[in-house]
């Protein structure tokens, strides 16, 4: 175990087993990776001029500060500069000082407190502080006979011989050994000045992957150690902080723990409260992607004969695309039209009915939709922030909600179908939510605490902290790995977690009463605080180095079914428009279990717990409720961004679907990336909209519930459509079937307002590209599930040839018959299928493996749920209960 108030040599000499004092030659500049964002006085965070040592001036480790000794008249540079004035006070700064000298030091006080006393040649500077040397007494330095004095003193008590280095230092034999050894070592690394330019390439490209030298490795470590040390701190101060509340304000000492917490607490984020009754810009023109979106899903019909459609193996039915160009007009033509134009693949291998060639494409951002945005915002008194970094200048400010009593579910549907992100405050207290029975000891009394639940283990950070140093690697050099975060994922019992959970809560609520009693003793409480929670934490995997306070965060725990009927009466009272179960949530014709999508899942939280950034499955829809007792902290990326940041991701070297990361938000505005960053307070709940990036921290202990929507809108049809294409295009599985959930909703005769619909046609039978029309984009929907399921019409058709073309045997089932003989979604058992969702056409081999048409062998058994002759009837019937066979007017 690492004590934090060790001096960096006594970590060196006793920890890693090295020569005290033994020189390095590793940057110091390095132990801060970019972005960290540690608090300010760090040692590490040195210049790099200051920190940079040659081999004729070595390292004193006496003088490096690590920011907290065993020593006297120590100065914690990050929080206890004050409390070095008021340590002789009988009383609080409050009681008997004025209100200014209570308050903490400007920085440049702070600085004159710190001053570095500059030593010669490129020697860090250090303060001249008091240490525990371990016996030996610090004489002044610049003084030969005092060295000499000093050498001889340490000679007689360790009988060793002491030398002098050449610049005059006074070192033990094995300890010039050491430094002669690593001169060798440094010289021996460098390329030969005369050898030829590739040789030296080799040097210097092959030197990450060499063996590390013991000093190199050392040095590493000693980094690391510094890191976790720090780190260790942060995350005791962040554990105290929700539940500095439950102490009484009337303590003496309350307000100076409020001034120590304060000073680790999350800054404030942009909000802007607006009543639910405002109409904000997404409300007609979602992002201001409405003409993208119906282009890229119902465009105008394309002629065939000018389009570049390549030729196809008559063998093997074309993929299906939701996105792309049409050659037919689905209001005009019928069903067999389709059809017979969809048959002729199998003798042209070309396909007339829809563009095969996978063009999906994601929207840009609009000018146009950002100034509209602004001026909402202004309206509604925000003001821009004027302080802080250029990113966080530039974020979006989140939409606030207050929830009340008053709010009609209508109210909610109305503003959130075509919102992206918001926040509905006090939600849980105005609708009455009993969070108690989300909490993860009630669940555990539902659940049998054996059961094996996932978590995800990692260093606890800063929601702005992504430190890869903090991890053991191979060798012991921290490669770059970008945005990627640490989640370490393992099984552990629901009962080993839930009592973690509550240590970890006990622990850190006595340390916050212990600090509001005496808040003077604040260190030794911290230092207590960080044992007790190396104490209690789950033992963690060799990934993590020794000393670290490591966080589980229990991930996706799905309820089973008596527990979700036990919190029935609790999910009913979120409005229509959040309610997993409800009759507008298109989820409803989803066949089979959907985990965490068609039914809430439960995620136990603590400080530090990361959720990577992530685009819900098939883009659509989510809520988030906070049913704990502490904070989250969301970055949240809009849906005209993603194309963009798409690119970004690949520049980086990272996979849209399956990397692990939290973008860095300054790296993101250079590029022209804005983001939001919000806080979600207990009893608040946010709103996720189609297609919105989003990647979330934990600022405590806490429970959020959470699962997806996909509303009946055309804005979730058509995101939906473009992320089915995009999975396919990146091999990704599409989890949410469009496919089958499309036919479904045909078969249960979902009604879409009459009116409206036929104000639509006569705009589309014209072929107008809609634009700000205040009611047409709520008229669409209808438009954009025609030409999903036609396009589906012709692939259907398209698969049942290709068998046929095979001499393979088909079986029409019927409904019925293939809804006992098959449940649940059937997906594609060949891995690297493209088209894993099937509906209408599977086949089945001798080992009862399903595949689709493609897949398939010829000896395959090969089953039909429908015949053509009942596609094209259930696709006539569409058009004519919503009257598209009527005359228009």
């Amino acid at each position: 175990m690492i004590d934090p108030d060790q001096t960096l040599e006594d970590l060196v000499t006793s920890g890693l087993n090295l020569p005290r004092r033994t020189p390095t030659n590793q940057n110091r500049g390095d132990s801060v990776i970019p972005g960290s964002n540690l608090p300010d006085g760090l040692s590490m965070n040195q210049s790099r001029r200051d920190s940079t040592m040659s081999h004729e001036n070595e390292i004193d480790y006496e003088m490096m500060d690590i920011g907290q000794t065993n020593g006297e008249d120590v100065v914690d540079h990050h929080m206890d500069d004050d409390h070095m004035e008021d340590i002789d006070n009988d009383h609080f700064p409050e009681d008997n000082q004025s209100e200014s000298n209570s308050q903490e030091p400007p920085v440049e006080e702070a600085k004159k407190k710190t001053t570095r006393k500059r030593v010669s040649g490129n020697d860090s500077a250090t303060p001249n502080k008091r240490r525990n040397t371990g016996g030996r007494t610090k004489k002044p330095k610049g003084s030969e006979s005092d060295d000499a004095a000093e050498g001889e003193a340490q000679n007689e008590k360790n009988q060793t011989t002491v030398v002098k280095t050449q610049s005059g230092r006074t070192v033990t034999k094995p300890q010039l050994l050491t430094i002669k050894n690593d001169e060798k070592r440094r010289s021996a690394t460098k390329p030969n000045a005369a050898a030829p330019e590739s040789e030296k390439d080799d040097v210097e490209t092959a030197k990450p992957c060499k063996k590390a030298t013991p000093t190199s490795v050392s040095a590493e470590k000693v980094r690391q150690t510094e890191l976790i040390a720090q780190n260790n701190k942060i995350c005791a101060h962040n554990h105290m902080q929700q539940y500095l509340n439950k102490c009484s304000k009337d303590s003496p000492g309350y307000k100076r723990a409020e001034q120590i917490l304060k000073k680790y607490k999350e800054r404030p984020l942009p909000f802007c409260e607006i009543p639910i009754s405002a109409v904000h810009p997404d409300r007609h023109n979602y992002r201001n992607a409405g003409d993208f979106l119906l282009k890229m899903v119902a465009p105008v019909p394309s002629n065939f004969s000018q389009a570049s459609n390549l030729k196809g193996n008559a063998q093997k039915c074309p993929e299906l695309l939701q996105t792309g160009k049409l050659f037919v007009d689905c209001w005009k033509d019928s069903a067999w039209k389709i059809i017979k134009l969809a048959q002729e693949y199998q003798n042209t291998g070309q396909n007339k009915v829809y563009e095969s060639q996978n063009k999906v494409m994601f929207p840009e951002p609009s000018l146009l939709g950002e100034a509209k945005e602004d001026d909402f915002f202004e309206s509604h008194g925000y003001s821009k922030p004027t302080t802080g970094d250029e990113h966080e200048k530039k974020r979006l400010p989140v939409t606030v909600i207050k929830s009340t009593k008053e709010i009609k579910d209508e109210d909610y549907t109305a503003f959130f179908s075509h919102c992206s992100i918001a926040v509905v405050e006090d939600f849980g207290a105005a609708r009455g939510i009993d969070d108690e029975k989300f909490s993860l000891e009630s669940l555990s009394k539902l659940i049998d605490g054996k059961t094996e639940v996932e978590a995800l283990m990692t260093i606890p950070e800063k929601s702005d902290s992504n430190t890869r140093s903090f991890y053991n690697v191979v060798e012991g050099v921290a490669k770059d790995s970008g945005w990627e975060i640490q989640n370490i994922r393992r099984t552990f019992s629901l009962e080993k977690l839930t009592k973690y959970y509550k240590d970890c809560e006990r622990i850190s609520s006595n340390a916050c009463e212990r600090l509001v009693e005496k808040p003077y003793d604040h260190e030794e409480i911290i230092e207590e605080l960080i044992k007790k929670h190396l104490d209690v934490q789950i033992p963690p995997p060799d990934q993590f180095p020794s000393g670290a306070i490591v966080s589980s965060f229990l991930t996706n725990l799905d309820l089973p079914d008596e527990v979700l009927e036990i919190l029935k009466p609790e999910l009913d009272k979120f409005p229509d428009c959040f309610n997993p179960s409800s009759i507008n949530n298109m989820l409803k014709h989803v066949d089979g279990t959907l985990n965490g999508i068609k039914t809430p899942q439960i995620y136990g939280k603590i400080y530090g717990s990361k959720t990577p950034g992530h685009c819900e499955n098939g883009g659509v829809a989510s809520i988030n409720y906070n049913a704990g007792k502490a904070s989250a902290i969301w970055y949240a990326m809009n849906f005209e961004f993603i194309g963009e940041f798409l690119k970004f991701m690949e520049d980086k070297g990272h996979d849209f679907y399956n990397s692990a990361v939290m973008p860095d938000e300054a790296e993101l505005a250079k590029r022209g990336i804005i983001v939001t960053k919000f806080e979600q307070k207990p009893g608040a709940l946010v709103y996720v909209g189609p297609g919105t990036y989003h990647y979330v921290h934990t600022a405590g202990i806490t429970v959020n519930v959470s699962w997806n929507l996909i509303p009946k809108t055309f804005t979730q049809m058509a995101v939906m459509a473009l992320f089915h294409d995009h999975n396919a295009l990146k091999n990704y599985e599409s989890v949410i079937p469009l496919e089958p959930m499309l036919w479904n909703m045909l078969e249960q005769n979902e009604k879409f307002d009459k009116l409206t619909l036929r104000v639509f046609l006569a705009m589309l039978c014209r072929y107008v590209i809609f634009s700000d029309e205040k009611s047409i984009f709520s008229l669409i929907s209808l438009s954009n599930n025609c030409n999903i399921v036609f396009r589906s019409l012709a692939h259907c058709t398209m698969e049942i040839d290709a068998a046929e073309n095979r001499g393979m045997n088909i079986e029409f089932l019927g409904a019925e018959k293939y809804k006992d003989s098959f449940l649940g979604t059937l997906r594609c058992s060949k891995k690297d299928c493209r088209k894993r969702a099937l509906f209408n056409l599977i086949t089945v081999d001798k080992s009862r493996n399903i595949h689709c048409v493609n897949c398939a062998k010829a000896t395959d058994k090969v089953y039909a749920k429908f015949t053509l002759t009942q596609l094209a009837a259930r696709y006539e019937q569409l058009k004519e209960d919503n009257g598209l066979n009527a005359p228009l007017k």
